[in-house]
């Protein structure tokens, strides 16, 4: 309800409850949204390993190791919407603002990590084809779309059979550049994840990192 003064008083108004209340819900909600978003980083440096929840934790740290820098873009963008909506107006709000300081910092080393394992995997093949050639700055459109599951660079020869222990004949896929250049040095990758269940598919792993190695 609001109160209106007239006379001398006119200037001592009552802030009116409804604002009051708008403020307090964004405070409070900008504090359970950060503390959700720590608790998807924490899960991300040292996953769940409860039996119960075991499937969703492994699915959620992946996702936020793999697409770490598109989190942080988006927390600080969030960070900025909440406190742009009344968010720091009450004392949830500046509580939220040291989990989500804490949550940029985690997200921020995990980038820094992703950098040191390029470092590392340029260094271990720079032994076979020489220095790595400077990197292209990623495109926004690389950055909004992370997941790259096909490029025209590429070629991919399905199912090429290589051993038959035991009679079993085991397959494998080629990746290679569109381009000809010979004495390219060759990268094995066995697809992991989930065998135990029965998940062999070589379809379903690694397909981003196949296609930038290749290309």
């Amino acid at each position: 309800r609001h109160r209106l003064l007239c006379g001398e008083g006119a200037q001592d108004t009552v802030t009116p409850r409804l604002h009051l209340g708008h403020t307090e819900r964004m405070s409070t909600a900008f504090l359970a949204t950060s503390i959700v978003g720590l608790a998807f980083v924490l899960n991300a440096r040292r996953a769940l390993r409860l039996q119960i929840v075991v499937i969703p934790a492994f699915f959620a740290s992946w996702l936020t190791i793999e697409l770490a820098p598109q989190l942080l873009a988006l927390h600080v963008a969030g960070v900025g919407l909440f406190i742009g909506l009344g968010g720091m107006e009450e004392w949830p709000g500046w509580v939220a603002l040291g989990v989500s300081a804490l949550t940029g910092y985690l997200l921020a080393g995990m980038v820094r990590e992703s950098y040191r394992a390029e470092q590392i995997l340029d260094e271990a093949v720079g032994e076979v084809t020489g220095p790595a050639e400077p990197r292209a700055v990623v495109s926004w459109r690389e950055f909004a779309l992370p997941f790259k599951l096909w490029s025209r660079k590429i070629v991919r020869i399905r199912n090429v059979p290589y051993a038959a222990p035991g009679g079993r004949r085991l397959r494998l896929d080629v990746w290679h550049s569109r381009e000809k250049v010979i004495d390219r040095p060759c990268l094995l990758y066995v697809p992991g994840g989930a065998w135990v269940v029965g998940i062999t598919n070589k379809n379903h792993q690694g397909k981003p990192l196949l296609i930038e190695m290749a290309s």
